[in-house]
């Protein structure tokens, strides 16, 4: 699946890329041709680095940049989802921040790609005849909510489920169910043991602090946090913060 992915589908979308830039099916097939035979695209293809995934959705990006200057240019607009049209200026241009993003999630190296596309975007918008007749402002709305708001919920849809299940879910019971760790105001071991047992990373840097390692934190600024969330009885009204 990945080789599928990395491999033939980066190849087709740079073969319809070269044909949109020259209109060829000879230069398109050759351009195409010569990535499928390119023995480092070969390796990362085979062996599913992320390289490969970030060129594939790079090049998927431009397409759709590509298709949003050519819809733009001959000033088609989106009757079925007028909105799209409002918010984002074309859907290829929703696309292509979508497939960017990705890229970004991917490795954030994608985030030069992501800011040039933005460039080039904006170039091709003020140079063009038509704008669609949105002002300046208007026009640079969309690309900010293509390019900026976008990309970053990718970014974040992709990550979200792994910090959700990896460290932090923690944060979704106070988020959630805060009632339920009201037991912490009652017992100074109980919330010893939720802040210092509450996520991976932290309890693995306090383990160290406690082996004597040095890292920037002490054995008296863990117990000092532990000591004023009891002291001043505020362990569950923090964590209702969550849910708030």
């Amino acid at each position: 699946g990945k080789l599928l992915f990395g491999g033939l589908v980066g190849s087709g979308l740079l073969y319809l890329l070269a044909l949109r830039l020259w209109g060829s099916v000879w230069w398109a097939g050759l351009a195409s041709l010569l990535l499928a035979l390119d023995g480092l695209h070969i390796v990362q293809s085979r062996i599913a680095m992320l390289d490969i995934f970030v060129t594939t959705f790079i090049t998927a990006g431009v397409l759709c940049l590509v298709l949003d200057r050519e819809r733009m240019r001959a000033a088609i607009r989106t009757e079925r989802w007028p909105w799209i049209d409002r918010w984002f200026g074309t859907p290829y241009r929703l696309l292509a921040g979508m497939c960017l993003g990705a890229a970004v999630a991917t490795k954030w190296s994608g985030m030069f790609a992501l800011g040039l596309a933005a460039v080039l975007c904006v170039v091709w918008l003020f140079t063009s005849p038509s704008r669609g007749g949105r002002s300046t402002m208007a026009t640079m709305a969309t690309v900010v909510a293509c390019f900026v708001v976008v990309p970053l919920c990718v970014y974040l849809i992709s990550y979200g489920a792994f910090f959700y299940q990896h460290g932090v879910g923690y944060a979704q019971e106070m988020s959630t169910r805060p009632q339920t760790i009201y037991g912490m105001g009652d017992s100074p071991v109980g919330l010893a043991a939720w802040l210092l047992d509450h996520d991976a990373a932290s309890h693995a840097l306090i383990a160290r602090v406690f082996d004597g390692a040095r890292e920037g934190l002490t054995r008296d600024d863990v117990l000092d946090n532990i000591t004023l969330y009891w002291l001043t009885n505020t362990a569950v009204s923090s964590a209702r913060i969550y849910w708030e």
